[in-house]
């Protein structure tokens, strides 16, 4: 069909309408009207003219690559029901479009219906999760709800809320609840706030009911717990974790504070790439090394405190490829290359960054070490 013949077809009816302004048959012709109008849209439409499965990937691919902040009308997919009958109903039919959604705390009463419309919509497909602010236990059980299709969760609890000021002291991160199991759940990020604690048991449990968790990223996140408590729980081995991001994982409240890593806790044997920032207690970090045995690739550790000696760290990553470390003191780079000097500490490393912050230049011992670890190495690196 041709743009042509509707074209004519609404005119024929437009002057029908007019004629027959005050007849019992305007209903009919107005119906009339409104068909031939589809029809023509579809015919100038690209997209009514593609089959339902092309046009679904078409939308899918109008998905922000991040979830924002806040969401709009302006945004798909809630954009694409704004637009006409085609794309409404392309839209409502592509599950992917509303498997990904943020939910931002404190929200307005009834907001729970809409949240629950919009996980309807998603039918099956995996889930990708955003919770922006202090979660509440009815959402939470909302969310829990559909726990078996969760793949992606991030958790941000900004406390700062409309100038209400909120116990920042051992909080609970998932509000009191707790999903039966996140049998797909593959990454999940936590990040902590500023002065804030959170408690570390509902944490470890969330991590205990991910069998398949593959990415885990903690950050800024400051932890107390009841030490009896904690040590049920002790032991959480996380077989196919492959990426460990810590950022910024430091003890804000002094030495005094009964705050523990997380790494105390946990093992992953499946370990590959390791990122650790300001590991301000060294042993812990050997530690959670020695009890996963993993076979590292690439591991990552910035502003390394309380360094206490390269001889001890280097033996338990000797499959690594790839090292990045930052210090603030040219002594610590000094024993890193008077140890790579031994041909059996990294004997697998290809890449190697070392950065530090120290002002003053460093003595000559410090680049003899530097200058016999690279040329040992000249074939390698």
């Amino acid at each position: 069909m041709s743009v042509e013949e509707p074209e004519a077809g609404i005119e024929r009816v437009l002057s029908e309408i007019e004629r027959q302004k005050d007849s019992e048959v305007l209903q009919n012709l107005q119906q009339n009207k409104s068909t031939l109008q589809r029809q023509l849209n579809n015919i100038r439409d690209p997209i009514a003219g593609l089959p339902v499965e092309i046009s679904s990937e078409i939308s899918t691919l109008c998905l922000p690559s991040y979830l924002p902040k806040q969401a709009t009308a302006n945004q798909v997919p809630t954009l694409l029901l704004r637009i006409c009958n085609t794309w409404s109903g392309i839209a409502l039919a592509t599950p992917a479009l509303w498997a990904s959604f943020l939910i931002r705390f404190p929200c307005r009463t009834g907001l729970n219906v809409v949240w629950e419309r919009w996980l309807q919509r998603s039918g099956t497909h995996p889930l990708h999760i955003r919770v922006l602010g202090p979660l509440e236990s009815q959402a939470g059980a909302l969310i829990w709800r559909h726990s078996n299709r969760l793949q992606r969760l991030g958790i941000l609890p900004e406390l700062q809320v409309q100038g209400v000021e909120l116990d920042h002291r051992d909080r609970d991160i998932l509000a009191g609840t707790q999903p039966q199991s996140l049998p797909c759940l593959r990454t999940l990020s936590i990040a902590g706030c500023q002065r804030s604690t959170f408690l570390q048991l509902p944490i470890l449990r969330l991590l205990r009911l991910a069998p398949v968790l593959t990415e885990l990223i903690l950050y800024n996140l400051l932890l107390s717990h009841a030490q009896e408590e904690v040590e049920t729980l002790a032991g959480v081995v996380l077989p196919c974790l492959r990426r460990l991001t810590v950022a910024r994982f430091s003890n804000r409240l002094g030495s005094n504070d009964p705050t523990q890593y997380i790494l105390d806790y946990i093992s992953a044997p499946g370990l590959e790439i390791f990122i650790c920032d300001s590991p301000a207690d060294y042993p812990k970090l050997l530690s959670f090394l020695r009890r996963s045995e993993a076979s590292i690739q690439d591991i990552c550790i910035r502003e390394m405190q309380n360094f206490s000696g390269m001889d001890e760290l280097l033996p338990l990553i000797p499959s690594v490829t790839r090292v990045k470390f930052e210090w603030n003191r040219a002594q610590a780079v000094e024993q890193l290359f008077t140890t790579l000097e031994q041909r059996l500490a990294l004997p697998s490393l290809r890449n190697l960054q070392v950065q530090w912050s120290q002002c003053r230049e460093p003595p000559n011992a410090f680049w003899e070490a530097v200058l016999r670890a690279l040329f040992d190495r000249r074939t390698q690196l």
